[in-house]
C-alpha cells in the first residue's frame, strides 16, 4: 500500500488526489492522508509565480513532516487577473512532476470578494 501525503485538509482536494491515485495504482492500493503545512505565500496566492512557489513550498514542508511517505502531493489554487487556476506538484523519492491547470474565469462577485480580502 502506498502512503500518499496531501498537503491540504480540503476534502475536495483530498478526494481528487485519492481518485487520481486509484486510477493509477488501482482502488485500495493507496492511502491519502491530509496534513496542514505552510505554503510560505499568502492564503490566496496571486499570480503564477506565487502559486507555483506555494505548491513547491508545501511539497518540501510535507516531506519534512512525513519523510517516510511514498508520495507527496499539492494542489495549490491561485488567481491571475480575472481567472483561477492551480499548480499541482507530485513527488516521490526520485522524481517531481509539476503541472498547471487550465485557467477558468471567475465571476465578478467572487473577484470582488478576493479584492476586498486582500
Amino acid at each position: 500500500m502506498y502512503n500518499v501525503i496531501a498537503a491540504t485538509h480540503n476534502p475536495a482536494k483530498i478526494d481528487a488526489i485519492q481518485h487520481a491515485f486509484d486510477d493509477t495504482f488501482g482502488a485500495g492500493n493507496c492511502q491519502v492522508e491530509g496534513i496542514d503545512v505552510d505554503s510560505g505565500v499568502p492564503s490566496q496566492p496571486m499570480g503564477d509565480h506565487q502559486t507555483r512557489s506555494g505548491a513547491r513550498n508545501r511539497v518540501m514542508a510535507s516531506r519534512q513532516v512525513n519523510p517516510d511517505a511514498d508520495f507527496w502531493v499539492v494542489v495549490e489554487a491561485g488567481v491571475e487577473e480575472n481567472m483561477t487556476f492551480a499548480w499541482m506538484v507530485i513527488e516521490n523519492a526520485h522524481l517531481r512532476g509539476e503541472s498547471r491547470s487550465a485557467s477558468l474565469m471567475l465571476p465578478n462577485s467572487i473577484l470582488q470578494g478576493i479584492i476586498e480580502v486582500r
